[in-house]
């Protein structure tokens, strides 16, 4: 996984093996924590849950990728209360 202070990327076949074996590894750093292409190990949601659960912080994570989970029963909860999307279009920043 490209890994920084801040800032992780499941861009390789590793990191996505590595994040699925052990998402609350993908979590640690500083927040707030950028993890790109979450959707490929869909229980880091979990994690970031209980995470949230224990110490909740607006801003603590912020999960981006290029399309959503294609398994969604990975996910045992909507992120009601605990998280809200951003709907981003090409070219907007």
């Amino acid at each position: 996984m490209l890994y920084q202070k801040s800032f992780g990327k499941l861009n390789t076949k590793q990191a996505i093996a590595l994040a699925r074996m052990n998402p609350k590894a993908v979590l640690k750093g500083e927040c707030p924590r950028l993890i790109d292409e979450w959707q490929k190990a869909p229980d880091i949601w979990n994690e970031i849950k209980d995470d949230l659960d224990n110490e909740y912080v607006f801003g603590k994570y912020i999960l981006t990728g290029s399309s959503t989970p294609a398994d969604k029963t990975e996910m045992h909860h909507s992120g009601a209360g605990r998280m809200a999307a951003v709907k981003m279009r090409p070219m907007s920043l």
